[in-house]
């Protein structure tokens, strides 16, 4: 994430929008159901936390980003691969809606 993170002249920064997290499809098999949307709910906390604590004294301008969960067949189990995008969320998880 802070190789992602862009400062901005006004003294804020901005990260990705969206975070894509590639599991593998044993690993895909293993999380579902309550178990794979805590893992969900972790990750973004988790993402928030570090966008805040590299973000330092500057204001975080990206005000919400999107964690997903998708397979890469080429992954062996327990290995992950995470990809981000620039691309403005255009829905959020429920469990993130108010």
């Amino acid at each position: 994430m802070q190789n992602e993170m862009v400062p901005l002249p006004q003294g804020t920064t901005i990260i990705p929008s969206e975070y894509i997290n590639f599991l593998s499809s044993d690993d895909d098999k293993d999380w579902r159901g309550v178990k794979r949307r805590g893992l969900e709910q972790g990750l973004y906390h988790i993402l928030a936390e570090r966008a805040r604590e590299i973000a330092g004294k500057k204001k975080l301008e990206t005000k919400s980003f999107v964690i997903e969960l998708r397979v890469d067949a080429t992954l062996e189990q327990g290995d992950v691969r995470v990809q981000h995008s620039w691309r403005t969320p255009i829905t959020r998880p429920a469990w993130l809606r108010d």
